[in-house]
């Protein structure tokens, strides 16, 4: 569909655009209501029902949109919030357009996506309720799938039981030299406590490396790159093991 072009603000130096483009589907919107919060019976707007005075609030939020790239476009990743299926909309060069296509059909939570450009290739990591996961790899061109995993329990091969809740947060990047994607995944642990794990993924094969470890506790953010030296470079926000800002390498 067509786009359309808002300014929110300007300067001497600088302008501040917003771009909004129709689409097929129910993206996920922020302001759903009022809520009331389980614990607290205070009431809160929309679907962020837990704020930093919260304890619900340091367990952060799942992402809701996946920026990714092909062949220099830009593109989004989303679930549709009434069929659960994973939507992929692909903005025009010139930024003036969008298309929108179905790329994953069966019902899903949609964690963490990495992209390989070159290739114009995605991988998503998925989830089917129970800590019940699975990968999948997707052409950027055409929407098919071009491989996918067996459905498997994230407490497994992932360090966490159940991540397909409003309390998980995902992050993945994609080395496409060494063919490896990191990942790390926040949710309970087997034990049961909250806190982020970090893993390694063969990006043929899609398989995990190795056993991962545990990042950090009560993680309510967390980004991961590639770094200059084709390294996993981690940042992760929590509250406890330890408190702070925690950069992994």
């Amino acid at each position: 569909g067509v786009g359309q072009t808002v300014s929110l603000g300007r300067g001497p130096a600088f302008s501040v655009t917003a771009q909004r483009f129709p689409t097929d589907g129910q993206p996920f919107e922020p302001l759903g209501g009022g809520k009331l919060h389980p614990s607290y019976g205070k009431l809160r707007i929309g679907k962020w029902t837990y704020g930093p005075g919260d304890h619900y609030g340091n367990y952060g939020q799942p992402r809701r949109f996946h920026p990714v790239m092909r062949s220099g476009t830009n593109g989004v990743i989303w679930k549709d919030e009434k069929a659960g299926t994973v939507q992929a909309t692909w903005m025009s060069a010139d930024m003036n357009g969008a298309d929108t296509h179905t790329i994953y059909s069966t019902p899903a939570h949609l964690a963490a996506v990495a992209c390989d450009e070159g290739n114009n290739e995605l991988i998503m990591l998925l989830g089917f309720g129970g800590g019940n996961a699975r990968f999948v790899k997707v052409s950027s061109t055409t929407g098919d799938i071009v491989y996918e995993t067996e459905t498997f329990w994230a407490g497994d091969r992932l360090g966490i039981k159940s991540f397909d809740s409003l309390t998980s947060m995902a992050s993945m990047a994609w080395n496409v030299e060494a063919g490896i994607v990191g990942l790390v995944l926040s949710g309970s642990f087997t034990h049961g406590h909250q806190g982020a794990w970090r893993s390694m993924i063969n990006a043929t094969t899609l398989d995990v490396m190795g056993a991962g470890r545990q990042t950090s506790s009560h993680n309510l953010g967390n980004t991961v790159d590639v770094a200059s030296d084709g390294s996993f470079l981690s940042m992760q926000l929590c509250d406890n093991f330890p408190r702070g800002i925690s950069i992994h390498r």
